[in-house]
């Protein structure tokens, strides 16, 4: 990315349709954020969505990110069958 972007109510979702909202979150030009699934402080690296079980599957899933108005912005996929670890 060339720059920094507002992700205020942009969302990530699965392949069951569990659904990440970010609040008020700048994502830094050339930065990477970790959207974890359980209980934590929010840090700039690190958003955590307050769930109190998994959303992920453990053999395959897809991650879906869009914007607030809901365009498509990219998807990431893995399965563990074929992979040792996938970032997205």
């Amino acid at each position: 990315m060339s720059s920094a972007v507002g992700l205020k109510g942009w969302r990530v979702t699965d392949a069951s349709n569990h659904k990440y909202t970010f609040g008020t979150f700048t994502l830094g030009k050339g930065k990477t954020v970790t959207i974890r699934t359980g209980r934590g402080t929010n840090t700039s690296a690190t958003l955590y969505q307050g769930r109190g079980a998994y959303v992920w599957n453990h053999d395959r899933d897809t991650a879906t990110l869009r914007t607030s108005s809901g365009r498509w912005v990219d998807n990431c996929s893995y399965n563990w069958t074929r992979v040792d670890s996938t970032m997205c």
